[in-house]
C-alpha cells in the first residue's frame, strides 16, 4: 500500500507492508515463511531513484522464484546487458493493485515461459532502500516452484533473459558470492540481487546430486 507523508512543503512516499496479505500467504503456501529485514544503503543515486520511480509508477515490490527443474536443479538468469559472470534468481514486478500469486503466476510465464506448481511460499525480504538522508521501502516475496510445462526460454512472453544455468546448492552459493562481492558501477545492485538469491539457499530442500 503506498501512502504520502507531507512534513512541511516535502512529500514522502511509504510503500507499507501488508501484513494481512503476508499472512494469508504463509497460510495457503508456507507456515513456516520467513521474514527478513535488510538494509541496503545505495552509493549509486541512479538505482536509487530507479526504484522510487518504479514504486510511485508501477510496482509495489516482486515475486523472486526458484523454479526447481526435473533434475532437482534451480534456475538462474542474466541478461544481454549484465556484467560477465552475473546470474541471479528470476523476479519480476508486483503491480499496485494486483494479487501476488497472480504475478508470481504471470511473471513465471513472461520471464521463463513455464507453468509451474507452487511448492512453498518462502517469505518475504523487507528492504530499506537509503540514498543519503531519502529512505524507501520494497519487498521481495520469495517462491519456491515447480517446472510443469512449457519450453524454457523459447515460451517466454518476453526476450529479457539471454541466458540460464541449472544450479545445485554448492553452485548457487558461488553465484551468490560472485554477486556480494562484484565492484564498480554494478556494486549496489549486485548486493541487492544477492539478497533474494541467498534467501533461496537454506530455505528449499535440496534433492542429493
Amino acid at each position: 500500500m503506498l501512502f504520502i507523508i507531507k512534513l512541511g512543503d516535502e512529500k514522502i512516499l511509504d510503500n507499507v507492508f501488508d501484513r494481512q496479505e503476508f499472512e494469508a500467504l504463509q497460510k495457503q503456501y508456507g507456515q513456516d515463511a520467513q521474514e527478513k529485514e535488510v538494509c541496503l544503503n545505495l552509493t549509486n543515486e541512479k538505482l536509487f531513484y530507479e526504484f522510487k520511480h518504479n514504486i510511485e509508477n508501477d510496482r509495489r515490490g516482486e515475486v523472486a522464484f526458484a523454479v526447481e527443474r526435473a533434475n532437482g536443479k534451480i534456475i538462474v538468469v542474466r541478461t544481454s546487458f549484465y556484467p560477465e559472470e552475473i546470474y541471479r534468481i528470476p523476479t519480476g514486478g508486483i503491480n499496485h493493485g494486483e494479487d501476488i500469486i497472480h504475478a508470481l503466476h504471470r511473471e513465471v510465464k513472461e520471464e521463463l515461459g513455464l507453468e509451474t506448481d507452487i511448492k512453498r511460499f518462502l517469505g518475504v525480504i523487507k528492504i530499506i532502500v537509503s540514498y543519503r538522508e531519502q529512505k524507501i521501502h520494497f519487498y521481495s516475496y520469495i517462491f519456491w516452484v515447480m517446472e510443469k510445462s512449457g519450453r524454457l526460454l523459447a515460451d517466454a512472453l518476453e526476450d529479457e533473459i539471454s541466458a540460464y544455468k541449472e544450479v545445485d546448492r554448492q553452485q548457487l552459493k558461488q553465484v551468490v558470492n560472485i554477486l556480494n562481492h562484484f565492484q564498480g558501477e554494478w556494486k549496489d545492485w549486485c548486493k541487492f540481487r544477492a539478497q533474494t538469491t541467498a534467501f533461496i539457499i537454506d530455505h528449499i530442500s535440496w534433492k542429493q546430486q
